[in-house]
């Protein structure tokens, strides 16, 4: 069990290979984080913490059955009295069901604004929008699964690659773009995946028109998997076949393997979770939202260097407060997940 907190194994030496440190790196540096008694235990099943932009209070959702149907709650705890309201009730989110109302998706646009996407069990969901301060839906919209489209940003790198690599496959090039790694000025991170055109993965610098092959991959089933950018380096996540490794792209140019874990699930994901100038922390995903893996913490500082969790067993998601004083994470217990919280101010 992991109530008394958990570690991060530090690695200042940077080079590691399926998990562990390099034959030249120095031997890792254990982190404890202690278990903070914020809220108390819940019935539910939790997921998606989310801190809002003041980082006063902690929203989640949690699921509950009614008369054999799974529905969805909205709950927002305040982080100094520890005190709970519900936002949205499993009787609400029922009017989203079809064959269930489960919440995916929780983000605050404000320090009083709440959007809150609820999948109906089929093919659609709706976006409740919730007002914090006076406890009220402000809208609720259905969408179909067919109207999604690309964002506004993902158009805009459409263009400028496009546009700055014209002999380049066009089709190719504008797809790879809904799943690229755009960061500022390093370059755009992505992978090719069409018929005919090399999977590998590539740097491209539309200020200077260079491309750079960042990491071949021979296997036409090697799918880069997220990432992010901090400082001056590139941090992504490779899935191929029944494992996925993630790798950082140093400024001077070399590629390197940090560490590598099993999975066969096709949604490996590395996401990034909460970024500060002192550091950045992301999850990489070892399968879906409701997969029963130990999904991993990954912290990189300023100076470079590489942590990773050790002994999280269950965690499936996890969020950090934008001071940086607190660490929210959901781990399976049994057939449920519980809400921790963790002061890292000191970290």
């Amino acid at each position: 069990m992991i109530s008394n907190g958990f570690c991060l194994l530090l690695l200042a030496g940077m080079a590691a290979s399926a998990g562990s440190a390099s034959a030249t790196s120095p031997p890792p540096v254990e982190r404890r984080l202690r278990e903070t008694a914020v809220i108390g235990p819940n019935a539910a099943d939790v997921v998606l913490p989310r801190f809002s932009p003041e980082s006063r209070r902690l929203a989640y959702a949690g699921y509950v059955q009614k008369d054999g149907v799974w529905l969805s709650e909205i709950r927002v705890v305040d982080l100094k009295t520890g005190r709970s309201r519900r936002l949205l009730s499993p009787e609400q989110s029922e009017r989203a069901a079809v064959y269930s109302a489960g919440a995916f998706g929780l983000s605050w646009e404000g320090p009083n604004h709440l959007r809150a996407e609820v999948s109906d069990g089929d093919v659609g969901y709706t976006l409740f929008e919730l007002d914090v301060e006076r406890n009220k839906i402000l809208r609720e919209r259905y969408f179909a699964e067919d109207e999604e489209a690309p964002s506004a940003t993902t158009k805009q790198l459409q263009k400028r690659l496009t546009a700055s690599f014209p002999g380049w496959h066009q089709d190719a090039l504008a797809g790879a773009a809904t799943s690229a790694i755009d960061v500022r000025d390093a370059g755009v991170l992505l992978q090719q995946q069409y018929h005919g055109v090399n999977g590998h993965v590539w740097l491209l610098r539309p200020a200077d028109q260079k491309a750079i092959r960042v990491l071949e991959l021979p296997d036409r089933r090697a799918e880069l998997v997220g990432g992010f950018g901090f400082r001056r380096n590139i941090f992504f996540a490779v899935h191929e076949g029944e494992s996925v490794r993630v790798h950082v792209l140093r400024s001077d140019g070399r590629t390197e393997e940090l560490l590598a874990r099993n999975s066969a699930d096709p949604n490996v994901r590395l996401r990034l979770r909460h970024c500060s100038a002192k550091a950045c922390w992301a999850l990489l995903e070892l399968g879906s939202m409701h997969a029963r893996a130990s999904n991993v913490v990954l912290r990189v500082d300023a100076l470079g260097q590489i942590e990773w969790s050790k002994g999280l067993a269950g965690l499936n998601d996890f969020s950090v407060s934008p001071n940086g004083e607190y660490l929210a994470g959901t781990f399976w217990q049994d057939e449920i997940r519980s809400l921790k919280v963790f002061r890292i101010r000191d970290y």
